[in-house]
Parts: C-alpha cells; structure tokens; sequence
C-alpha cells in the first residue's frame, strides 16, 4: 500500500502549502497579517510540511490540532446550508462573505479528510500527540496575547468568536467576564474535551483503518 501511494503526499503538500501561501498573501493584502496564525491555517502549514516530509508526527499533529475545531465548523455550516439556520452562529460571517474569504476559509472542508488518510497510510498515530497539539494552541494563545491587540483576537485570545458567546458565558465565573478564566477555560476545554478524546478515538481507529485497507488492497 505504502509503496502504490506514495503520490498522495506531494499532492497533499502542495495543496496544503499552496492554501496556505494563499491565506498568507491575502492577509498582507487585507493588512491583518496575524490572522495567518489561526490555528486551522497553522494545521494547514503543519500538515503541508508532514506530507512532504511523510512525518507521521507533523501529520498527527496536524490532524489533531485541527480535526474537533474543523468538525465543530463544518457543523455549523452544514445546518445553514440544509436547514437556512446557524445552529451555533460561528459561520454567519460567510453569509455575505467575498469568494477570497470562502477560499480562505475552504480548508476546513479538505484538510481533515486528506490528513486521515494521510495518517491511515502512516497507519498509526502518535499516542501523545495531544499534548504536543496543546502546546501548539498554548503557543498560539501566547503570541496573540503578546503581540496582538485585541482586536485582532487571533484564537479567540481575548474573547470568544461570535456565536459562542451564549455558551462560553454560562461557564462557571464567567458573569461577569474573567479574562484569566476565561483562558483557563479555553486552554483547558481545547486539551481535555478537544485534543485528547481526537488522540484517544484516532488512536483506536486509525489501526483499525489501516488494517482493513491493506486487506482490500
């Protein structure tokens, strides 16, 4: 199998990193060059440089750090496009959103599935990745607080994205709003409910996957 596919990662490669160029060009264009590092556009970097490199760690990583946010996404979206309605509220910005944007923003419909098979290739994941995958995000948080205003909100550094709100309000301490347990929050519902149950389940599956498709192949 390894040895019949190995095209699938130049191709992903080039697509990941050529994405990437992309959103980088368009955000020096736009003038909100920071807004690069959002951690779906740092997934897409990392997974670009893993097919090259055929990395399963910069693969698992990639996968990892993007795979709950992307599905969390594509939820959202999927009920304004079947239903008329956000469910949540997180993609409303597409509404009346330029073809740049939609082509910016079109990752979080290629690059989960491409780095699942990536991944199943590899067929195996790194078991402690969602700890490299948190300090990744910690890493990201990090630089926007330092760096960046808060209007640029790179992460949701400073507060939560539009839609969210509602929710990340009913959270214990939050009313009034604590930008320290705010953080908290945010860091540790993206390690424990995010990166490590995706580590757990991508664990058990991609074997499984792996195995399967070598018998049919």
């Amino acid at each position: 199998m390894k040895r019949k596919r190995l095209w699938i990662y130049p191709v992903a490669g080039i697509v990941f990193l050529g994405h990437f160029t992309f959103c980088l060009c368009r955000c020096i264009y736009l003038g909100v060059p920071e807004q690069v590092l959002w951690v779906s556009h740092i997934a897409t970097l990392t997974g670009g440089i893993g097919a090259f490199l055929r990395n399963r760690f910069l693969i698992s990583l990639a996968l990892v750090t993007c795979l709950g946010h992307h599905l969390f996404w594509l939820f959202d979206i999927a009920s304004w496009l079947i239903t008329g309605n956000f469910a949540v509220g997180v993609t409303a910005y597409l509404q009346n959103a330029s073809l740049g944007a939609w082509i910016q923003t079109s990752n979080h419909f290629f690059v989960p599935p491409m780095l699942l098979i990536l991944l199943i290739h590899q067929g195996t994941i790194n078991k402690h990745i969602w700890i490299w995958a948190s300090v990744l995000f910690v890493s990201l948080i990090t630089a926007g607080l330092i760096f960046f205003s808060p209007a640029s909100n790179v992460n949701c550094a400073y507060y939560p994205w539009p839609g969210l709100q509602r929710l990340v309000f009913m959270l214990p301490g939050l009313a009034p709003f604590s930008p320290r347990l705010y953080l908290f929050y945010v860091i540790v519902l993206t390690t424990f409910g995010n990166y490590l149950p995706v580590t757990l389940i991508l664990t058990y599956a991609v074997p499984k996957c792996s195995s399967a498709l070598k018998h049919l192949l």
